[in-house]
Parts: C-alpha cells; sequence; structure tokens
C-alpha cells in the first residue's frame, strides 16, 4: 500500500507542470490581459507614466504607490488606507481636499475605477485638476 501510495505521488508530481502549463495557456485564452504581450504593452504604459509623474516639479498624490515610488516621488498619501479609515470614521479626508484645492500636488494618479475617498476630494479634484493623461496603469491629473 505505500509503494502505491508512493508510486501515485510520483505520477501527480511528475504531471504538475504540464497541469500548470494548462492552467496558463487557458488562462490566457479566456482572458487575454493575462498575455504576455498585453503585460509587455502595459509595462511600456507605465513606465510613460513613470516618466511623466517624474517630470512633474512638486509633490505627487498616487493612488497607486509603485507609481511615485518608481518616479522618485515620496510617499505623500495612502489613499487606499485613508479611504479605509474615513469609511470607518476614524479618519476624515478635510486635509487631503484642503490640499487638492490649492493644488498642492503636481500631479495626482488615480486608478480606473477610482472612489478618491468621497464626494468632497472628488468634487476638489474636478475644480483644481485637469485629467492630462490615461492609460493602463490609471489617470493622471495636473492643475
Amino acid at each position: 500500500m505505500n509503494r502505491l501510495r508512493r508510486s501515485t505521488l510520483a505520477v501527480a508530481f511528475a504531471l504538475l507542470p504540464l497541469v500548470a502549463a494548462a492552467l496558463a495557456v487557458h488562462r490566457a485564452s479566456v482572458d487575454p490581459a493575462s498575455s504576455l504581450a498585453s503585460r509587455m504593452a502595459g509595462a511600456s504604459a507605465f513606465e510613460d507614466d513613470i516618466a511623466f509623474v517624474a517630470s512633474r516639479r512638486g509633490p505627487a498624490l498616487c493612488e497607486d504607490l509603485a507609481l511615485c515610488f518608481w518616479a522618485g516621488k515620496p510617499p505623500e498619501v495612502d489613499v487606499v488606507n485613508l479611504e479605509q479609515h474615513v469609511r470607518r470614521g476614524t479618519r476624515r479626508a478635510d486635509e487631503l481636499v484642503r490640499l487638492i484645492d490649492r493644488r498642492y500636488y503636481a500631479v495626482v494618479q488615480l486608478n480606473a475605477g477610482h472612489s478618491l475617498l468621497d464626494g468632497t476630494a472628488r468634487d476638489a479634484l474636478q475644480r483644481s485638476y485637469v485629467l492630462t493623461r490615461q492609460s493602463q496603469a490609471g489617470m493622471l491629473f495636473v492643475p
């Protein structure tokens, strides 16, 4: 019985790479965005957005903190974390709204489908910033 169990485990282990490859091919056919070509095109768009954020003088507000990091901008606000605090009622977005209204940020990056905290922050962004770039990496606004 022990020998049969070991043989079964050995066969299963040997088939594991084939199963993984089949799942990867299936995923690429179901979701074309998961293909290598699609990811490479997205990387190019991301590089363009990094260059754009890096070219702006002054602080940046990035929902995607990696974008600001690669653009050499220090993290100003963790939008996702702040949004969770605002929803729970443990923090308010007033200070962020004031900074947006003052056009403090040289660039604001938001992911597609963003909520930007609440209506007041969105309203401030619409009043004070203009959408200048939209790509797979998100939307970029400038004062």
